[in-house]
């Protein structure tokens, strides 16, 4: 029992716990003092187990004590916010409390410790976490310890430490993106990266050049970096940071040679990896061991990420290409990914991303994706059922690594989401090996369905669980007899407890009986009864305890706190027996994502008339009526058909340049025939009605217009740079598109540039598509012996300018500039003066008879 300096206003519930209505300040409280007619001095008892801590402003012995914690702690992460649980509020003290306050917008106030503060409630944490971390603040959770002896201090301690990249609540991650956080180690000739998504586990290692820093680091796209503070003022590293917000942390943790040993044992062999991939796959171990205090997340053995395996997209092409983010509002609308996803989950959604990024080179892999795309493609039935089961899967990656952390919140829903999909796998499992066909038997053995764990938390778990495991309520009656004998006792005690409500009902005139107590109306006069103890006054009340109600609200409250220990004893059973299983569930997990993968392409196959590639390993090029296949579903959208074109890139037409007016599909031809080669290699069907090709090891493109000022680079350097970095790298087997390369500077260096430029790339022996305004071109081109000149065409006749958006062999002599800037909107006397200029007004207008002219 407690004597209170903070008064509270409670009202006790069904089991004797109690709910607080209203708190109240010390200023205010003698105003309620004298509405509930009690003295300041009168003691106010509240039920056993029930325990409201208020400290006094005046302690100072108290002040000294959380303010010193929360101080030493600001010096040992000072750049991190401090949270820190004092009752049912975390709340924020000195400078880093205005701070929070702005990016909450919540009030800033003056504490009990003579302090700036502010804070919310333990029960919104999860609503200002979100925000915290959005504006990528780190977080020091500092929790108070439940387990500790009566009239003792208060103890508490840091549990946590949140960063961006250590985030695995559900609410604050995006279900189809991986989370990832990169360590980077400096070599001798370049860097060691490591990265983990610690909500999945998903664990990866590489070595890679130095130049080759930053294109990694935009593949990978991690939230955060962890790294010695002198590789922050690299170039690469700060010019990530800055265009893709990642954070960099300098927390300091100590570093354990033995992790590597310690978290995966005799699986893993450290003479596969280089000295600098050790080092940062040390450093990020570390890292998570320092963050996550004593809980200890799954994390798979790591791999090393082979670039030999995977088609080369630097960060210039997965721009250009718009594979995963459009360049208008950087956003997965109306980008590759967006027209192309199918998928039913979220693992399989990152299964998605990840193989878009890294398209394959060897054949054999490329083929067993497509071979098994094409058994769903041509079983519609089957594709139908593994995708109605797939839709009722759970995230199973993400609620496992939650439950192995043991998070506060989800704990029992996690644990009732993983037997639920457990349960579907083994539909699915059933499904696939009743297949004729050894491919669907493959993928169905790759399945653990864990059938006696799904029967134990199917038994254990209530259909309905509640989010935390401490709310208790979540075990099934029959499931343990203990549990159901503590039950069985506490259903009597409410049996007793409506049989003593009702005698009293007779003995007080059926006055009313308020959960522990007897109220009555003091306009009826006090109860004149031994029996009946008067406990206080309440509004125009009186309120009364008997000893047969004290002695019930002790025995429920006993009764009470041994079911929650009993639940709490088999919940944390069930979540080691479902943690045991976790390289199975995580294996499942993958295979789950990989069907949903493949019965994803097939889908889209289907719907949009989708075919299989041939892929040789040579030099081959040939796509039949190819499409470019978001434009194609931008255009059904709005009821447009697209007009296929076909490209041949074989050895003897490897190198074409493209003419054409702006705005004549180009750009469109050059960027389908990039995207249906990386489709190809990812082992999807392509939008085209054939294609043949010839393995390629690198997509390099060289489209669009940026300057970067804040490094003092034009648009043309700009152009330059990227467009060295495509000539220095590109081999005979790599697919190059480059788009009006040289249009920045005077047109007649601009124009030898550009011949400089294919004359080189066609010497390196690359299929290229460049497209070009310098029509001239073509006589220097056609020189090639393995060359071939195309053009975009567009009709011009008295109802002005219309393009046909079809490709052709030829040269186009027209770029149509003015009468494209005519449909623009430009002024009526710029055209004017533009056709002033010289005799491209005149050979611009459309012939005196009316006729029309393609060009």
């Amino acid at each position: 029992m407690r004597i209170l300096s903070r008064f509270v206003i409670f009202r006790l519930g069904a089991r004797g716990y109690a709910n607080v209505v209203e708190t109240y300040a010390p200023q205010t409280v003698l105003k309620k003092i004298r509405r509930i007619q009690l003295q300041p001095e009168t003691p106010i008892e509240c039920p056993d187990k029930v325990e409201i801590l208020c400290e006094k402003k005046t302690d100072s012995k108290r002040v000294s004590l959380v303010l010193e914690q929360y101080r030493e702690l600001q010096l040992k992460y000072p750049k991190h916010i401090i949270l820190m649980q004092v009752g049912d509020f975390f709340e924020i003290f000195d400078n880093a409390a205005k701070n929070v306050s702005q990016v909450l917008d919540i009030g800033l106030c003056e504490s009990r410790y003579g302090t700036t503060m502010t804070g919310f409630p333990l029960r919104t944490m999860d609503t200002y976490l979100d925000r915290l971390v959005r504006a990528g603040s780190s977080l020091v959770l500092v929790e108070q310890q439940e387990a500790r002896p009566p009239n003792t201090a208060i103890t508490r301690r840091v549990t946590r430490i949140i960063t961006p990249g250590t985030i695995t609540e559900e609410n604050l991650l995006d279900s189809g993106t991986n989370n990832f956080m990169l360590s980077v180690e400096e070599s001798a000739d370049g860097y060691g990266l490591a990265w983990i998504d610690l909500s999945t586990g998903y664990f990866r290692i590489l070595e890679i050049e130095g130049k080759e820093l930053y294109n990694e680091l935009v593949r990978i796209n991690p939230i955060e970096i962890i790294s010695a503070p002198n590789l922050w003022k690299l170039e690469e590293m700060d010019r990530f940071v800055k265009n893709h917000r990642a954070v960099l942390s300098d927390l300091e943790f100590p570093k354990d040679s033995a992790a590597f040993v310690k978290l995966f044992g005799s699986d893993f062999n450290d003479t596969t990896f280089t000295a600098s991939e050790l080092a940062a796959g040390l450093r990020l171990l570390n890292y998570v061991t320092a963050t996550q205090m004593e809980k200890r997340p799954y994390i798979e053995c790591p791999q090393r990420h082979s670039q030999q395996d995977s088609v080369r997209l630097d960060a210039a092409a997965l721009r250009a290409l718009e594979i995963l983010r459009n360049n208008s509002t950087n956003t997965k609308e109306n980008s590759l990914l967006d027209v192309i996803d199918e998928t039913c989950t979220a693992a399989g959604s990152r299964l998605l991303i990840q193989r878009l990024q890294t398209p394959l080179l060897k054949m054999a892999e490329i083929d067993r994706r497509l071979d098994q795309l094409a058994l769903f493609y041509e079983r519609e039935e089957l594709l139908t059922d593994i995708r109605s089961f797939l839709k009722k899967c759970k995230d199973l990656e993400r609620c496992f690594q939650r439950l192995a952390l043991n998070r506060s919140t989800g704990g029992p829903r996690d644990m009732q989401a993983i037997q639920q999909t457990l349960k579907q796998a083994c539909e699915i499992q059933q499904r696939l090996c009743a297949v004729d066909a050894l491919l669907a038997a493959d993928l169905g053995h790759r399945i653990d369905s864990c059938l006696q764990l799904i029967d134990e938390l199917e038994r254990a778990i209530v259909d309905s669980p509640p989010s935390k495991a401490s709310d208790g309520s979540l075990i099934r009656t029959g499931y343990s007899a203990a549990l159901d004998e503590l039950r069985g006792e506490s259903v009597s005690l409410e049996s007793r407890c409506a049989a003593l409500v009702e005698q009293y009902r007779k003995e007080t005139i059926n006055r009313k009986t308020l959960g522990w107590f007897v109220e009555v109306n003091r306009s009826e006069g006090k109860l004149e009864s031994d029996r009946f103890v008067l406990d206080g006054q309440i509004d125009k009340k009186y309120r009364y305890r008997t000893d047969e109600l004290n002695g019930l609200n002790r025995d429920f409250a006993m009764g009470g706190e041994e079911i929650l220990k009993e639940e709490m004893r088999i919940y944390e059973e069930l979540r080691g027996k479902v943690i045991g299983a976790g390289d199975k569930i995580m294996a499942t997990a993958r295979t789950l994502a990989e069907l949903d993968v493949i019965a994803s392409n097939a889908l889209l196959a289907k719907k949009r008339g989708f075919t299989r590639p041939l892929l040789k390993d040579n030099f081959e090029f040939t796509v039949e009526n190819g499409r470019h296949p978001v434009v194609e579903h931008k255009h059904a959208d709005v009821g447009r058909s697209f007009v296929h074109n076909s490209c041949d890139l074989g050895p003897s037409k490897r190198f074409a340049l493209v003419t054409g007016p702006n705005m004549g599909g180009k750009s469109t031809f050059l960027r389908q025939n990039a995207l249906i080669a990386i489709m190809a290699q990812c082992g999807m069907y392509v939008p085209a009605d054939r294609a043949v090709l010839g393995l390629v090891d690198a997509v390099y493109t060289r489209i669009g217009a940026s300057d970067d000022l804040s490094r003092d680079r034009s648009t043309f350097m700009v152009e330059m740079i990227e467009t060295a970095n495509i000539l220095n790298q590109a081999s005979p087997q790599s697919l190059v598109i480059m788009d009006e390369v040289g249009r920045g500077t005077a047109a007649k260096e601009g124009y030898s540039l550009a011949w400089g430029i294919c004359k080189y790339l066609y010497s390196k022996g690359c299929r290229t598509l460049f497209a070009t305004h310098y029509s001239d071109l073509s006589k220097l081109v056609t020189t090639f012996p393995h060359s071939q000149c195309l053009m975009s065409a567009a009709r011009l006749d008295a109802d002005g300018l219309y393009f046909l958006h079809q490709i052709f062999k030829g040269v186009a002599t027209k770029s149509h500039a003015i009468e494209i800037a005519k449909l623009a909107g430009m002024p009526k006397e710029v055209l004017i003066y533009a056709l002033e200029v010289g005799a491209i007004g005149e050979s611009e207008k459309p012939g005196e008879s009316g006729g029309s002219r393609v060009s």
